[in-house]
């Protein structure tokens, strides 16, 4: 034992010179490997500053450029927006000239056909050509002139007589006693609407001076007439309407019909003399059977008592539609008058506007009314069974009383006889 250890110790003390050897090699390795570790950390410390360098110096280049080009987006923008305001401009403009010359084309044609009265043939070539043949009767018929014409008074009577003309926007009749300013009615009829105005008119004809002078002023070119006290008449009114008047105007006489001989029908005092005698002779039965036949036989009468009553309900749903379809078909035709003559002369848009308006007014006013009597009709007809069915149900308490002892016979017999009165 004491040998082994001895060779131990020997062994040992001929490596340690090699391990301190060893030892001195693997510090210088670590040494130099740490050196190149610290000089690789500082290039890359060198790099990551050059790198935060270089990405603010492009951040703020794109931040330079992001706002170069919110400015330039800016203008842009403001540009487009002072060009489509001039578009619009534009579009107005062109818009306005359309219509000044639809107006034109418009006023053209009416003075045409005024001139054509006249005997003056205004359809010649060009604007200088027009004024040069229509300019001799434009003067007369636009002085202050007093010519014979007929006119009709204020009772209604036709007169011929002076009438001082202003131009062709007045009129006033001389007539002492029928006198007055006149307004156009239809067509070229002509009515005293202010009879005060002709004393002034009188004394300016005479060359007196007048402190005042009345006048009616109205549209020459205006063939309906512009006198206030001159309303359309129901038939022209329905006619304004269009053609979808009609099929209103039939269900508003079929609804009438059957509601006069549904208030006719309903009325009546109706006895329950059928039901009771039906319960009399059937009174055998036990309870439940004769309520059955009484069901069954006042189903039977309710067709009879609610016959047309869904005409009635069909005539105040379809009415209204009717006219909502005149709506429609009416600015159809208003919206054809103004792509094709445009919006110079709101008067040519009168017919659609009439159509569109009148067969509304009209479908409601004979929806209305249907709608009311059908509810009314209705609840007219509960009220009759239900008194059917209390007469019916007294009549079979008092014979199921009789039954079980609680009452005399004499008791059905009244009922029936009660039903039949």
């Amino acid at each position: 034992m004491r040998t082994t250890v001895t060779h131990m110790l020997f062994v040992l003390s001929l490596c340690a010179p090699e391990m301190a050897v060893g030892q001195t090699a693997l510090d210088r390795a670590f040494a130099q490997e740490i050196a190149l570790l610290e000089s690789e950390k500082q290039v890359l410390q060198q790099r990551i500053v050059d790198a935060e360098q270089s990405a603010k110096a492009r951040a703020e280049e794109l931040r330079a450029q992001v706002n170069r080009l919110s400015e330039e987006l800016t203008a842009v923008r403001i540009e487009n927006e002072v060009l489509d305001a001039g578009l619009a401009q534009a579009q107005d403009v062109g818009d306005v000239g359309t219509d000044r010359e639809s107006l034109l084309d418009s006023v053209r044609e009416r003075a045409t056909a005024i001139f054509a009265k006249h005997g003056v043939n205004a359809d010649v070539g060009g604007e200088v050509d027009f004024i040069v043949a229509t300019m001799p009767l434009a003067e007369r018929l636009g002085s202050l002139r007093v010519e014979q014409a007929t006119y009709f008074a204020a009772d209604g009577r036709e007169h011929v007589g002076d009438v001082l003309r202003i131009a062709q926007v007045a009129a006033i009749a001389l007539d002492e006693h029928h006198g007055g300013a006149l307004a156009p009615v239809t067509g070229a009829a002509m009515a005293v609407v202010d009879p005060s105005a002709a004393a002034g008119a009188r004394a300016l004809v005479t060359g007196v001076r007048s402190p005042t002078v009345r006048l009616f002023l109205f549209d020459p070119l205006d063939k309906n007439g512009t006198a206030g006290n001159a309303p359309r008449t129901v038939f022209q009114t329905f006619a304004a309407g269009g053609y979808l008047m009609w099929p209103i105007l039939l269900l508003a006489l079929v609804g009438s019909v059957i509601l006069v001989e549904r208030c006719i029908v309903l009325s009546r005092k109706h006895s329950h003399a059928q039901i009771l005698d039906l319960i009399s002779k059937n009174r055998r039965l036990d309870r439940e059977q004769l309520e059955d036949l009484v069901a069954e036989a006042i189903l039977a009468k309710r067709p009879t008592l609610e016959r047309f009553l869904p005409a009635v309900n069909v005539i105040a749903v379809v009415a209204p539609l009717l006219g909502l379809l005149g709506t429609v078909t009416g600015m159809i035709a208003a919206f054809a008058v103004i792509t094709e003559h445009g919006t110079g002369d709101p008067r040519l848009l009168s017919e659609g506007i009439s159509e569109a308006l009148l067969t509304t007014q009209f479908g409601l006013l004979v929806a209305i009314p249907a709608l009311l009597a059908h509810a009314l009709l209705v609840g007219r007809v509960d009220r009759i069974i239900g008194e059917m069915e209390c007469a019916a149900l007294r009549l079979l308490n008092r014979l199921h009383c009789e039954t079980s002892g609680c009452g005399t016979g004499d008791c059905v017999q009244e009922d029936a006889e009660a039903g039949r009165v």
